[in-house]
């Protein structure tokens, strides 16, 4: 599990700083914003959010494209996956996907 050439003890000070350095910054904690910002792997980002009970859920992203949405309708700005995904914080395929449910909801009724 130890990243290759790095030691325990300085991945998991780099896993703290990241983490302050999203939060400090407003930016939704993900593992990919983790991983990325620490230089760490995906399964050592994905347990450090793990033991300190941050991984995000399904439920919180759908909360947060719910949210996005509403507001650039409220904003009266144009609706793209790019835009969305952009607001909401996720990635742009996730927000296409969100964007057809959302359009299959609305032909159903």
């Amino acid at each position: 599990m130890q990243q290759q050439g790095l030691a325990q003890p300085e991945r998991q000070q780099r896993l703290e700083q990241a983490l302050s350095e999203l939060q400090e910054s407003r930016q939704y904690i993900t593992v990919g914003a983790l991983k990325r910002t620490a230089h760490v792997d995906t399964e050592a980002a994905t347990l450090f959010l793990q033991q300190r009970g941050l991984i995000e859920t399904a439920l919180t992203r759908q909360q947060r494209l719910e949210q996005a949405l509403s507001e650039l309708q409220a904003s009266g700005q144009r609706i793209s996956g790019r835009r969305l995904a952009a607001v909401a914080g996720v990635c742009k395929a996730t927000a296409n996907a969100f964007l057809l449910q959302q359009a299959g909801r609305t032909t159903a009724h």
